[in-house]
C-alpha cells in the first residue's frame, strides 16, 4: 500500500513539473516571456501574478525582440500577453516587432507616460483596453491586419489627436475610443460596418468625422458630448442609429440623414444647439422620446408624410414641424399632440376636434375641422362632411364619444365627454305663513318628455308642480322636486337638491275684547297664520281658577291673520282672561299671552265683514267665501253681492262702489261660501260680502274680482302659422286659467279673440 502511494506522488510531481517548465515565464535580456516549448513561442508577460504589485517591471524605452533564445532553444515572439505593461507608470515607448500577431486585453493598460507605440504590421488582434489610459499617446497605427477594435482599446487617452483605421477593420466596439479628447478628427473606412456604444463617447476635441459607406449601424451614445462637432454626414448604408447617438453635440451645425435610416432613436440629437435646420427623410416611420429635443435652433423641420410613431417630447412644443396635409404623418403629429403647418400653404392645420350642439334629449356633433383625404368615424358611425346627431338621451347626462381619424394603418383619435342639458329641477317658496308653505318646482324641459313631476316636502309626496301645505309647525322643512322622463331607454326620474324651506316664526298677539252686551264678548288676536288653518282657538277662564280647573275652548276664524271668536254668557260677577291657540297637524298647540275680560265693560261694536279672495272658476261658474261676525246688533241678512264689469253703473247710497242692480246671493255662517252660477264666459266679475243688522244697516267687505273661462264648444285643434296672432292667455281643459302651457293639450287665447287647442310636449 505505501509503494503505491509513493509511486503516484512521484508521477503526479513529474506531470507538474513538465506543465511548469512549458509555460512558466522567463526572464530573457529585461523582458518576461512565457515561453511554449511545443511551437517554439513566446509571449510577453509581467513577473508577477499580480502586476499592480510590480507596476515599474518596465520602464523607459522598450523594444520587443522577433526572436529570444533560451538554453540553446529559440522561440518566435507571437504575442503579447493580457496585462503585459499594464499599470508600467515610467513606460514611455514601445516598438513591438513585425512577429507579434497578438496584443492582449488590457497589455498597455494605464501606462500614463506612454507617448509612442509602433506595432508591428503583422498584429491581427488587439485586445480590449489595451491601450486604456495611456494618456499621453499622441498617435497610433493600427495595422491592416487588424480587423475589430476591441471595446475600450482607447479608452480616456486624452493625448490621442490622430489615429489611424485601417480598411481591414470592420467593427470598432464599445467605448473604443472614449474619453480621447485629443481626437480633431476621424476617418472610419468604408470597411467597418459597426459603431459599437459610447466609441466616441465626449471626444470633445472632435470637429469633424466621416463615417465610410459601409457603416451599417451607429450605437448607442457613439458620439455623446462630442461639443467640438460641427456637422456629420451619415451614409445611405446606415440603418440604424442608436439612442442618445449625437446627444449633446452642442457644435453641430447641419446633419444629413440617409433615405436608408427608418426611425430615429431616443434622444439621438437632444440639446444639439447648433442645429438650424434639418431633413429628415421620407422612409422615417418613427421619432422617438426626445430625439430633437432642446434643439433650441431649431426653427422649422420637415416631417415625413409616412411617419406612423411620433413619441412625445421628440421636439420643442414650439417648434414649427411642417408636412404635407392628408397624410399618415399628420395624423401622427396629432396624436402626439403637436401643432403641424402645411410645408406649401404654411398655414396650421389644426386637428379635427368634436364640436357640440346639444339639448336635453340630443348631441349634434360636428367636426369643424374636416380633410377629405381621411376616413371618419364617431363611436364606430361612419361621417361624411357634416354632423353626426344622437337622439333619444337623457337629460343631464355624460356621453363619451369618440373620433376616429383614419388612413390606411395610421389613426388619430379623440375621446371626449358630452353632457345634455340639464332639466334643472329645483324648488322655491312662493309664500309661506307661520303655519303654512306654498312650493313649487321648476324645471328646464326643453325637448325632453317629462310625464310625471312631484314634490316631496315633509316626507310626504304631492302630486304636479305646486304644493300648499297647512297646519305645519313654525320651522324648517326639506323640500325636494322630482322630475320623471320619458326619454333614453327606459323612464328616468331627476330629482332637485335638497332645498332647505322655512315658515315664519309664529306670532299670536292678543287683541283687546269687545264686549258688546253683559257677558256677550268678541275676542280677537293678530297671527301670522294661513287663513285656511282650521285648528284655532281661544281658551278662557275665571281670573281667580286655580289650575284645578280646565279652561274653556271654542274655535276661532281667520281672516288676513286676525282671529276672531265669540265667547257667550260669562258669568258677569266674575273677571275672566283669554288667549288665542294654534294647533298644528302634528298635534303640538302653541299660545299668545292672556288678556283680561270685564264682561260689563260693554261698548257698540259695528259687525266684521270680510270678502276673501281664495275663489274657484271652472266654465262660467264660480265659487266665493266670504266672512261675517256679529256686532252689538243680530245680522239679520248675509250673502254676497256681484256685478260684472263694464255693465251700466249706478252706485248704491250705502256703497258707492256696488252698482245699484248688483246681484245678490245669500249665505250663512260666520264663514260664508256661495256659488255663483249662469254667469257669463270670460267676463270679469267684481264682488263683495256683506251683511245686514237687526237695525236694516249694511256693511260690506273688500272688493274682490274673478275672471270665468272661455265657452269651450266650438274650439277646434289648430296648428299655429308664421302669421298667427299673438298668444294671450292659457287654459286647461277644464277652462281654468294657466300662469304658463302645460304638457298635453292645452287652451289658447289669441289677441285676436280666436282660441284654438295646442299640444304642448
Amino acid at each position: 500500500m505505501k509503494k503505491l502511494y509513493m509511486k503516484l506522488f512521484v508521477s503526479l510531481f513529474l506531470f507538474c513539473a513538465v506543465c511548469f517548465t512549458a509555460e512558466a515565464y522567463y526572464y530573457i535580456d529585461g523582458i518576461y516571456y512565457n515561453l511554449y516549448n511545443d511551437n517554439k513561442t513566446a509571449s510577453v508577460t509581467y513577473k508577477s501574478q499580480y502586476n499592480t504589485q510590480n507596476q515599474y517591471a518596465y520602464q523607459g524605452y522598450v523594444t520587443i525582440p522577433s526572436k529570444v533564445i533560451y538554453q540553446g532553444t529559440e522561440y518566435s515572439v507571437t504575442s503579447i500577453g493580457e496585462q503585459a505593461f499594464s499599470y508600467c507608470g515610467e513606460l514611455k515607448s514601445v516598438t513591438i516587432p513585425n512577429s507579434v500577431i497578438s496584443i492582449g486585453d488590457k497589455a498597455f493598460e494605464a501606462c500614463g507616460k506612454l507617448a509612442s507605440v509602433t506595432i508591428g504590421n503583422q498584429v491581427k488582434n488587439i485586445g480590449e483596453q489595451a491601450f486604456s489610459f495611456c494618456r499621453k499617446l499622441t498617435s497610433v497605427i493600427i495595422p491592416d491586419k487588424v480587423t475589430n477594435i476591441s471595446d475600450y482599446t482607447f479608452d480616456n487617452c486624452s493625448g490621442l489627436t490622430m489615429v489611424d483605421i485601417p480598411n481591414s477593420v470592420t467593427s470598432i466596439g464599445q467605448s473604443a475610443f472614449r474619453r480621447c479628447t485629443g481626437l480633431t478628427s476621424v476617418t472610419i473606412p468604408n470597411s467597418v460596418t459597426n459603431v459599437g456604444n459610447y466609441a466616441f463617447y465626449e471626444c470633445t476635441g472632435l470637429t469633424s468625422v466621416t463615417i465610410g459607406n459601409g457603416v451599417t449601424s451607429i450605437g448607442n451614445s457613439a458620439f455623446l458630448d462630442c461639443t467640438g462637432l460641427t456637422s456629420v454626414t451619415i451614409p445611405n448604408s446606415v440603418t440604424s442609429i442608436g439612442n442618445s447617438a449625437f446627444e449633446g453635440c452642442k457644435g453641430l451645425t447641419s446633419v444629413t440623414i440617409p433615405n436608408s435610416v427608418t426611425s430615429i432613436n431616443q434622444r439621438v440629437f437632444y440639446g444639439c444647439t447648433g442645429l438650424t435646420s434639418v431633413t429628415i427623410p421620407n422612409n422615417v416611420t418613427n421619432i422617438y422620446e426626445r430625439a430633437f429635443y432642446g434643439c433650441t435652433n431649431l426653427t422649422s423641420v420637415k416631417i415625413p408624410d409616412n411617419l406612423i410613431g411620433c413619441q412625445e417630447g421628440a421636439f420643442n412644443y414650439n417648434l414649427k414641424l411642417l408636412i404635407n396635409s392628408g397624410t399618415k404623418g399628420l395624423l401622427t403629429l396629432w396624436r402626439n399632440n403637436y401643432v403641424p403647418y402645411d410645408i406649401v400653404t404654411n398655414e396650421r392645420l389644426n386637428k379635427p376636434s368634436l364640436s357640440l350642439k346639444r339639448t336635453q334629449t340630443t348631441h349634434t356633433i360636428s367636426c369643424p375641422y374636416y380633410y377629405d383625404e381621411y376616413t371618419y368615424t364617431l363611436n364606430n358611425q361612419p361621417l361624411s362632411e357634416g354632423e353626426w346627431v344622437f337622439t333619444n338621451l337623457w337629460p343631464e347626462t355624460e356621453y363619451n364619444y369618440n373620433l376616429v381619424v383614419s388612413l390606411d394603418n395610421a389613426k388619430y383619435s379623440e375621446t371626449k365627454m358630452f353632457k345634455t342639458d340639464d332639466i334643472y329641477p329645483r324648488v322655491s317658496k312662493i309664500s309661506s305663513t307661520a303655519s303654512s308653505l306654498t312650493i313649487q318646482g321648476r324645471y328646464n324641459s326643453g325637448d325632453a318628455q317629462v310625464t310625471e313631476t312631484w314634490l316631496t316636502i315633509a316626507g310626504s309626496d304631492i302630486d304636479g308642480q305646486t304644493a300648499t301645505l297647512t297646519g305645519l309647525n313654525p320651522g324648517n322643512y326639506e323640500a325636494y322636486f322630482s322630475i320623471r322622463v320619458a326619454n333614453g331607454p327606459y323612464p328616468k326620474v331627476f330629482t332637485s337638491k335638497k332645498t332647505t324651506i322655512s315658515t315664519e316664526t309664529l306670532s299670536l298677539v292678543t287683541q283687546q275684547p269687545k264686549v258688546i252686551s253683559a257677558g256677550n264678548v268678541i275676542v280677537a288676536a293678530k297671527s301670522n297664520l294661513d287663513d285656511a288653518e282650521e285648528n284655532v282657538g281661544f281658551e278662557w277662564r275665571r281670573t281667580d281658577w286655580t289650575d284645578d280647573f280646565a279652561s274653556n275652548s271654542g274655535t276661532a276664524y281667520l281672516y288676513e291673520g286676525t282671529m276672531e271668536g265669540y265667547i257667550r254668557n260669562l258669568y258677569t260677577e266674575k273677571l275672566w282672561k283669554y288667549r288665542p291657540f294654534y294647533t298644528s297637524a302634528s298635534g303640538r298647540t302653541y299660545y299668545g299671552e292672556w288678556v283680561g275680560i270685564d264682561p260689563t265693560n260693554t261698548s257698540y261694536f259695528e259687525p266684521t265683514v270680510h270678502t276673501y279672495s281664495t275663489i274657484e272658476v271652472q266654465g262660467n261658474t264660480a265659487a266665493v267665501r266670504g266672512y261675517a261676525m256679529r256686532g252689538t246688533d243680530n245680522i239679520s241678512r248675509q250673502g254676497f253681492m256681484y256685478w260684472p264689469q263694464g255693465a251700466s253703473y249706478v252706485g248704491r247710497r250705502d256703497a258707492p262702489s256696488v252698482p245699484s242692480n248688483a246681484m245678490t246671493i245669500e249665505a250663512t255662517g260666520t264663514v260664508m261660501e256661495a256659488k255663483l252660477t249662469g254667469l257669463a264666459y270670460n267676463t270679469t266679475y267684481s264682488y263683495v260680502a256683506f251683511a245686514t243688522t237687526s237695525e236694516g244697516e249694511t256693511f260690506y267687505g273688500d272688493e274682490r274680482q274673478f275672471t270665468t273661462d272661455i265657452d269651450m264648444s266650438g274650439i277646434e285643434e289648430v296648428e299655429m302659422s308664421s302669421d298667427a296672432a299673438t298668444p294671450e292667455t292659457w287654459y286647461d281643459l277644464h277652462g281654468r286659467r294657466l300662469s304658463e302651457p302645460r304638457h298635453g293639450i292645452n287652451i289658447l287665447r289669441m289677441s285676436d279673440g280666436s282660441s284654438r287647442k295646442i299640444f304642448v310636449p
